[in-house]
């Protein structure tokens, strides 16, 4: 009786343990989700600082530069990572006007923040797969004379 009660305890033990672990895969996600998720997560910050730098580029230059190699060069932005971490293609970059510019990325996953975090930064809204962010730089009050 002894025996049946310690298998038993046992088995549910085993069966909690198995129910926690499948739960925490649920939350988090396998390991290669959790891959992809930092990969685009890696995508939006480089994202975000090319767009830092385009700012920057149109400030100084008033306009926008033909292509992304432009802002690396001598006097540019250095440390820009202007390729994709996963597949080391470039990202894609067409400007459209003086000041409107697009900037596309190959996500692998969805992610669709909150308002308050796509108004600060809008590479966090994005689908699965081909992504382009259509982007505008800030105006420059100029001072005259």
């Amino acid at each position: 009786m002894r025996a049946q009660r310690s298998n038993l305890f046992l088995g549910v033990m085993g069966l909690a343990v198995l129910v926690a672990l499948a739960a925490g895969l649920n939350a988090i996600g396998t390991p290669e989700e959790a891959r992809m998720r930092r990969l685009d997560t890696q995508r939006v910050n480089n994202l975000r600082n090319i767009s830092n730098a385009m700012e920057n580029y149109h400030r100084s230059h008033e306009n926008l530069p033909a292509s992304l190699d432009q802002l690396q060069q001598p006097s540019g932005f250095n440390g820009l990572h202007l390729n994709d971490p996963e597949t080391k293609q470039p990202y894609e970059y067409k400007p459209l006007t003086q000041d409107t510019y697009e900037l596309c990325a190959q996500f692998q996953t969805v992610q669709d923040a909150g308002a308050e975090e796509r108004a600060d930064n809008p590479f966090w809204h994005h689908g699965a797969g081909r992504h382009c962010f259509a982007l505008k730089v800030k105006a420059v009050a100029r001072k005259p004379g």
